[in-house]
């Protein structure tokens, strides 16, 4: 269970305590402080929050600036009698709200549950600060050794026949190989069948070889062409 907000009221009048935690019962924590001296150490352990504070109240005038100047993350709201000079005044400092003392519970209760809800804002904000700060950037050096591991990975079938050319001193060698590797194939076909052939013909029986003629003038043809192909690359 998610524990409700926080809410520091500063007063010395009973009455406006009891109203306001009447009031605040269902959606905030309500601190009372009623000593100048002990607002400090409160607002010490709650840490954000938000902070009525009652203008007739001992140095409050004093307090809300102290409370500006050292608890930035919190926010005040004023209560004061509608056109008084301590609630101008305190306007005037560019605190989060002014209300009449007198209050209406309705609007009273809209304005803290708006107020909560930015103070909600300023916390994720800050915490979004926070990791985006301790988390270190990225500097172009790494993010151009991510792009080329990432390149590496998507061209390994591509990189193979590069690594064949590394065996030869340029093009026209690797051409010559692979025609001479063809021509020693052909040969060798050639030989087979010959040898199979004299030896079916020695017992009077058919070629036992699996190259047929037929076959033997297509790989011809084939690799004529293809010979004429990788000279043709090499031109």
């Amino acid at each position: 269970m998610i524990p409700p907000p926080v809410c520091v009221l500063y007063t010395q009048d009973p009455e406006l305590s009891r109203r306001v935690k009447a009031y605040l019962r269902t959606t905030a924590q309500v601190r009372h402080v009623a000593a100048a001296d002990r607002l400090d150490p409160v607002l010490q352990q709650v840490g954000s929050a938000l902070v009525i504070m009652d203008l007739r109240a001992k140095e409050c005038g004093e307090l809300i600036e102290q409370i500006q100047n050292e608890y930035s993350n919190s926010l005040i709201i004023a209560l004061g009698t509608l056109r008084s000079e301590p609630l101008r005044e305190a306007e005037q400092l560019g605190i989060y709200a002014v209300e009449d003392l007198l209050l209406d519970r309705k609007r009273f209760q809209a304005l803290i549950g708006r107020a909560f809800d930015y103070l909600k804002a300023l916390q994720e904000n800050r915490d979004l600060r926070e990791t985006s700060t301790i988390t270190p950037a990225m500097s172009p050096a790494q993010r151009i050794q991510i792009t080329n591991e990432s390149s590496r990975t998507h061209s390994l079938p591509l990189l193979r026949f590069p690594r064949a050319l590394r065996r030869f001193e340029n093009v026209d060698a690797l051409l010559e190989s692979i025609v001479q590797a063809v021509a020693d194939a052909l040969v060798q076909a050639a030989w087979e069948f010959f040898r199979e052939s004299a030896r079916g013909i020695a017992t009077g029986s058919a070629p036992a070889c699996a190259v047929s003629p037929k076959r033997m003038r297509w790989n011809s043809a084939n690799a004529t062409r293809s010979c004429d192909g990788l000279n043709n690359m090499r031109n």
